[in-house]
C-alpha cells in the first residue's frame, strides 16, 4: 500500500511473523517527517513492544489455517 502524507505523519504498525516454528509479534511507531527546504524525508521507528510464544506456530498454524479455511 501506498501512503501519503503531508510534512509529519505518524502511525502504529503491528507486524506479525507465524514462521519458523514460533509466532513473534512485534508493535511499532513509525513516524515520517517530510522537509522542503532539504527536498527529503526522514523515517524514524521505534519498538514499543514485543512478545513471541515459541510452543505454538510454523506447521501448527498452517495446519489451523487450513482447518478454518476448508
Amino acid at each position: 500500500a501506498c501512503l501519503r502524507f503531508g510534512r509529519e505523519q505518524s502511525a502504529e504498525l503491528l507486524a506479525v511473523d507465524v514462521g519458523g516454528g514460533t509466532i513473534d509479534v512485534s508493535l511499532l511507531r513509525v513516524a515520517a517527517r517530510r522537509s522542503a527546504i532539504e527536498r527529503s524525508t526522514r523515517i524514524e521507528a521505534s519498538l514499543l513492544g514485543i512478545t513471541g510464544e515459541p510452543a505454538y506456530g510454523g506447521d501448527n498454524v498452517s495446519l489451523e489455517l487450513f482447518r478454518l479455511l476448508k
